[in-house]
């Protein structure tokens, strides 16, 4: 399982058939993607991950835990849309 962060979402996918999961995490507090959905990945979140110890086969729980934001979280002020960068 790969973690990757950048934008200011959440998206979990696979690269390829075989290739490894992976976990796009942004967003602990600064602005969301401006337009991004909640049902898009447009929420604030942390991950807890379970991995087991001493076996390497096997998997690796992740759970998303969603949070509001409270003031002063304010939407992007950026002009660039994110939200292409996952594609």
């Amino acid at each position: 399982m790969v973690f990757v962060s950048h934008s200011h979402m959440y998206a979990a996918y696979s690269q390829g058939e075989s290739g490894p999961q992976v976990r796009l995490t942004g967003g602990m507090g600064a602005p969301l993607v401006k337009g991004l959905a909640e049902a898009d990945g447009g929420f604030h979140h942390f991950l807890l991950v379970d991995v087991s110890p001493g076996n390497s086969k096997a998997p690796v729980l992740v759970q998303v835990v969603k949070f509001p934001c409270r003031p002063p979280c304010t939407p992007s002020r950026s002009d660039t849309d994110e939200s292409q960068e996952i594609d």
